[in-house]
């Protein structure tokens, strides 16, 4: 009985199927970093599984879309508007964007902040799967990371590793850090397994079903066989290589259908083939489909496949009510918990800084249309917009600005509608409407506070005008509002358009008001200031005049349904009289050498334009060398054209 009992196991071979194993995490102790999976490529995997499974890659996606929701938001009333300017130099929509994604699909995220000069100057997204963390160090924490571009090829040449501080690690020449995004997870150190760790053999199983069924299809339906060799029991190690062989030539999901040609002796050795007809299969493969679709989204916590826009007849949200329910559990249960992760990093970094800025996420509602939001769009205004309102209308009860100034303060700088700015004067209890979704977090006051010091006035013994024009007297207006446009000037500060040694500026000109033939001055709100700012000498980097677009001034000149209106190309608006004037300057020299940066310009970008540089005519900067996008950057014609001799006089919809 024995003997049979090991004959039989001898001749029979039982196939381990795959089991769910935990990622192996191993440290290098040569490299000095941390190997996440087997082979290092746990990260690929779940990529992987990301790209393959269906129902996975739309839960991933779909939450990482929730997490973000419709971005930062900035309570301005409980942060001051220096720091927040700081803030928005810091962070960015698409870095906290991409940021929600890694945290969802590798369980954990970083931010790559950098320096230069010890001062922090940009926090950007960094591909979690492009790092490994360093071993713990003595104190047992993790102090650096070490980056790749590609960890399958790493030590090859143009692969080799960077090593990167970890943020509050770094000293004060590095140029950049790293901090981790992730939560705590017991037996964890290196790495935060993913929420969903109990769906990934789901969904790759998942991602079998749908290769095996397109390769069946590839191999005609054919069905799959079972190979008998009837010429004797080899001995263990063939019977080992002959399994390997097998499994390695015929195994997997990608040779569904494919048959076995067996090679023999004779006939009468050879190996018999057998059909392996399955029983009831499609109905097999229906209910591993759909196990595998429930399993995922359990595996994500998905309290409604609808949420998601996963059409699907189980869970809450089978009605518009059950949906909207489970649209509040699982935004409290699942992403909630996401976000304050991600918010609790920026305000790592921020407090660091010594940067008081109250952020959080604006959770985006997927039950309102396209249409309830651009009706939302007018319905909203920050506290600061309505006290600032309000006191412009005090101002005028109080005969400091008339009528006309005030609904022009209101409307161009404000950004109310003129209706609204209407019934301010006829209303105590007003119902603010705004169409600039860009000043949700600031307004033309902020501005004023932020950069009362940015104005920069320019020596003339210093610059030689390229283009000059006649310059009328002007009448310097009498509210502090007028000072507004001069705080965007900050011409010492890098610009895009520098060059080497070389920098690019812009004057608002010409420097005179319109008037009427009465003699009357007809200048909008916007051209007096600039014109005011302009005869003052001061200039602008192109960045400046962008900022002013995106924060939304004269956005009452921007298409129906837009906030934002371009400053750059358009000027003042419709029928306009002025354009913006190129200037260049070149750094001097001393003795025939480039002049060394002195001491307020070490250790930052900023350059002292009217101490160590010279204007020099935009032909000579091209005779130079400097390349024609930086002298000509994208709408150079219409900067340099007033919109009065534009098509349509400059008027974005046409009026009339």
């Amino acid at each position: 009985m024995a003997d049979n009992l090991k004959q039989y196991l001898k001749s029979h071979r039982v196939v381990k199927m795959s089991a769910y194993t935990s990622p192996k995490i191993e440290e290098n102790a040569k490299g000095g970093y941390v190997k996440y999976g087997a082979n290092d490529e746990y990260y690929q995997h779940l990529i992987d599984l990301f790209h393959t499974s269906p129902t996975n890659n739309a839960s991933i996606q779909g939450i990482s879309d929730l997490i973000y929701g419709d971005g930062v938001e900035v309570n301005m009333d409980e942060t001051d508007v220096n720091d927040w300017a700081m803030y928005q130099s810091l962070f960015n929509a698409d870095c906290i964007r991409k940021v929600c994604h890694d945290l969802k699909l590798f369980g954990h995220a970083s931010f790559q902040c950098t320096f230069e000069g010890g001062q922090l100057i940009a926090v950007s997204h960094i591909a979690r799967d492009t790092i490994r963390p360093g071993i713990l160090n003595e104190d047992g924490e993790i102090d650096c990371f070490y980056f790749c571009s590609d960890w399958s090829k790493v030590g090859k040449r143009g692969f080799e590793l960077q090593k990167i501080p970890a943020y509050g690690y770094q000293s004060d020449g590095d140029q950049f850090a790293i901090l981790s995004i992730d939560s705590y997870s017991a037996g964890s150190v290196y790495f935060t397994p993913v929420d969903y760790q109990g769906g990934l053999q789901y969904a790759e199983l998942e991602g079998e079903i749908s290769n095996y069924h397109l390769n069946a299809i590839h191999n005609g339906l054919a069905p799959g066989l079972l190979v008998n060799f009837n010429n004797g029991i080899p001995t263990e190690e063939e019977q080992d290589q002959i399994e390997r062989d097998i499994n390695s030539k015929w195994g997997g999901s990608s040779n569904a259908g494919r048959t076995i040609i067996a090679f023999n002796d004779d006939k009468e050795k050879s190996a018999t083939i057998e059909p392996v007809q399955l029983s009831d299969a499609h109905n097999l493969y229906e209910f591993l489909s759909s196990e595998c679709m429930r399993k995922i989204m359990v595996s994500h916590r998905i309290t409604s496949p609808m949420l998601l826009g996963i059409k699907d007849n189980t869970g809450l949200g089978n009605n518009a009510d059950e949906l909207e329910k489970a649209s509040i559990l699982f935004n409290n249960s699942v992403i909630k918990p996401f976000q304050d992760l991600i918010i609790e990093g920026m305000q790592y970094i921020l407090r660091d800084q010594d940067l008081k800025v109250d952020i959080s996420f604006k959770t985006s509602n997927p039950f309102k249309s396209s249409e309830e939001d651009a009706g939302d769009v007018e319905v909203s205004y920050t506290a600061q917009q309505i006290t600032t309102a309000l006191d412009v209308i005090s101002r005028n009860q109080s005969g400091e600005l008339t009528e006309s100034q005030a609904m022009t303060i209101l409307v161009s700088m404000l950004g109310l509608t003129k209706d609204v700015a209407e019934q301010m004067f006829r209303s105590e209890e007003v119902q603010l409407a705004s169409n600039m979704p860009k000043l949700e977090e600031e307004d033309a006051q902020f501005w004023v506070d932020y950069l009362s010091d940015k104005g920069e006035t320019i020596d003339e013994d210093e610059w030689e005008l390229v283009h000059e024009e006649v310059v009328e007297d002007y009448d310097q207006p009498d509210s502090d509002f007028f000072t507004l446009f001069k705080r965007f000037a900050d011409p010492d500060a890098k610009s895009e358009d520098d060059s080497g040694i070389y920098r690019v500026r812009y004057r608002y000109d010409p420097p005179e008001e319109t008037r009427n033939d009465k003699g009357e001055v007809v200048s909008r709100i916007f051209c007096r200031t600039m014109v005011r700012n302009a005869k003052a000498n001061v200039i602008y980097r192109r960045d400046d005049i962008d900022k002013m677009s995106d924060a939304g001034i004269n956005g009452e000149w921007a298409k129906k349904g837009q906030s934002k209106y371009d400053i750059w190309k358009f000027k003042g608006g419709g029928g306009c009289y002025h354009r913006w004037v190129r200037m260049v300057f070149k750094r001097k020299t001393d003795k025939g050498k480039v002049r060394p940066l002195d001491e307020s310009e070490k250790g930052t970008t900023d350059r002292n334009l009217d101490k160590n540089y010279n204007e020099i005519p935009g032909s000579t900067a091209k005779s130079d060398g400097v390349p024609n996008a930086k002298l000509e950057p994208k709408g150079y014609q219409e900067a340099i054209t007033k919109p009065k001799d534009m098509d349509d006089r400059g008027f974005v919809t046409k009026k009339g």
